[in-house]
């Protein structure tokens, strides 16, 4: 039986980079957000991008409307995909009748680590000094859709998975 006990990590904290389609060639790059600007630079073309003065990753839950073949409203989605409109992330495939998607292989393990445990748990978020135990409902894990919690889907959704590792190799 393996086991899964969440961290409580957001998604937003995987925003750092992403894997995405290079607009140009349509090949594999990334899109890295550092000290306040998001660069990209296509190895395979040289297609390069630079936008500065990116605020925090911690955007609007709307944002998740705009990007075609992403359903996960209750998030912060990408905000460096909305200002990059053509911008595509590359880690995404059909599953279950949705779209399974990643921001890059860090976001990925953890979704593969999550998927594949029998037993998933769950730390409180923080106790007050003097008062209950407070669970948020920020993290990642707690912000999946239903569909992805379902054990039922578990073979469907780990075979995705194992499809998006071989996409993400250069």
């Amino acid at each position: 039986m393996s086991r899964f006990l969440s961290d409580g990590r957001r998604l937003d904290e995987f925003l750092h980079s992403q894997l995405v389609a290079c607009p140009q060639c349509g090949k594999r790059t990334e899109l890295v957000y550092r000290d306040g600007e998001v660069r990209l630079a296509c190895l395979m073309c040289g297609h390069c991008r630079s936008m500065g003065c990116v605020p925090n990753p911690e955007g609007d839950p709307a944002i998740a409307n705009g990007i075609p073949g992403v359903d996960f409203s209750a998030s912060r989605i990408s905000w460096s995909l909305t200002a990059w409109k053509s911008v595509e992330l590359w880690l995404r495939t059909p599953c279950c009748g949705d779209t399974l998607w990643a921001y890059n292989l860090e976001h990925l393990s953890y979704l593969k680590g999550f998927i594949a445990a029998s037993l998933r748990e769950r730390r409180p978020d923080r106790r007050t000094p003097k008062g209950p135990v407070i669970w948020q409902n920020k993290a990642a894990i707690s912000r999946m859709p239903r569909w992805m919690k379902d054990h039922r889907n578990r073979g469907a959704i780990l075979a995705a998975i194992a499809k998006l590792e071989r996409m993400a190799r250069p």
